[in-house]
């Protein structure tokens, strides 16, 4: 599973902003975002035509999560 991140909402906003469930609009506390299939990941990052949304593996947050 992958959470979505808003890279012109964070660079701008100086937090993460992760997408909702259900592209239901924005939160900055992971605990609140959507988690998408890999496909349906790598759907929405390729039809953003700016390329200002990326994939991070919830693994990656997981582990991140658990070194802090």
């Amino acid at each position: 599973m992958f959470y979505l991140m808003d890279l012109e909402r964070t660079i701008g906003g100086g937090m993460a902003f992760y997408w909702k469930a259900n592209k239901r609009g924005y939160t900055t506390v992971i605990k609140d975002a959507g988690l998408f299939t890999e496909a349906a990941a790598q759907e929405i990052c390729k039809q953003d035509f700016d390329q200002r949304t990326v994939m991070i593996s919830q693994k990656v947050v997981e582990k991140i999560l658990k070194e802090a």
